[in-house]
């Protein structure tokens, strides 16, 4: 491949730069081992029929950022991420889907909150900064504290080995009645989840989108308190396990359909917090390699 054919714009800056292989999450937080990614085909569109894609990454990255703003993000978050990420891993290992577990002390907030963000800007896609330009200014300069009041992010323990990546997605929820436009990025130990417009009810999840208010070289410590979820399905928010997932795959009731100007509605939210006109933002589930040692 030539190098002009890794020239763009940075999903981030804007600049137009050679783009980069960002790990997301940071190779650091476990990202180091090949995964198996799968795409929904498009030949489901014409079967009607789920079908999946998949190709085999060395962890998952995507040429999304410039050289700057990637090293930036992980001079400046990388660490203090992985940190937090080796905590959570320690304990998820020992707990239960629905337990709750605490990870006390836990240092520079705002930093682990900045580099969550940067994983959303290469998980979201191209056009997901110019839909929302605070990202940019969050994320580029390491003492903004500046967070929109219509945006929430939350977090959670994953008991599933690997991950999931939505894009922006709208969807309505039939129990509160309402339309929730969110994205979510998941990937062993941890899961990060950002509704837009507003808050979250009703969802194992814990706000993380207060750590704004604490400063980036505040030495203080936190204590974290996230409910561990299964996470193996493709999509938002769905935290069944994989049984469950199956037993409701065999029942006959069809599920609500969501149409007329409600349909128009959610398709427009997503649209606006996606930046995507073009429905291009794919979702996918990734799973991880073991690595197979040779005996030998």
């Amino acid at each position: 491949m030539s190098d002009e054919s890794n020239f763009g714009r940075c999903w981030l800056c804007g600049q137009l730069a050679k783009l980069t292989r960002e790990h997301i999450p940071p190779h650091s937080a476990f990202n180091d081992r090949p995964i198996l990614l799968l795409a929904i085909e498009q030949n489901t569109l014409k079967t009607g029929r789920l079908q999946w894609a998949g190709k085999v990454e060395e962890g998952m990255i995507v040429k999304s950022l410039c050289a700057d703003c990637n090293s930036r993000g992980g001079s400046k978050y990388g660490t203090h991420y992985a940190d937090f990420i080796s905590r959570v891993a320690l304990i998820v290992e020992k707990a239960k889907d629905g337990e709750h577990i605490i990870i006390s002390g836990v240092e520079r907030p705002l930093s682990i909150l900045k580099q969550s963000m940067q994983s959303f800007v290469s998980a979201n896609g191209p056009h997901f900064v110019s839909a929302n330009p605070w990202v940019r200014k969050f994320i580029r300069n390491s003492r903004n504290q500046e967070w929109p009041r219509d945006v929430f992010a939350y977090m959670f323990a994953s008991s599933s080995r690997g991950g999931r990546r939505t894009g922006v997605m709208s969807f309505y929820d039939i129990a509160q009645r309402r339309i929730e436009t969110v994205a979510e990025f998941t990937f062993w130990p941890i899961g990060v989840v950002l509704s837009f417009g507003q808050e979250l009810h009703g969802y194992p999840l814990t706000p993380i989108h207060q750590w704004s208010k604490f400063e980036y070289t505040w030495t203080g410590k936190i204590d974290v308190d996230l409910m561990v979820n299964p996470s193996p399905s493709a999509y938002a928010l769905d935290f069944r396990t994989r049984d469950q997932i199956h037993r409701d795959g065999l029942r006959s009731n069809p599920k609500p359909i969501v149409e007329g100007e409600n349909l128009k509605q959610v398709m427009n939210l997503a649209k606006q917090r996606s930046g995507d006109v073009d429905n291009k933002t794919w979702s996918f589930v990734g799973q991880q390699i073991p690595t197979i040692k040779d005996e030998s």
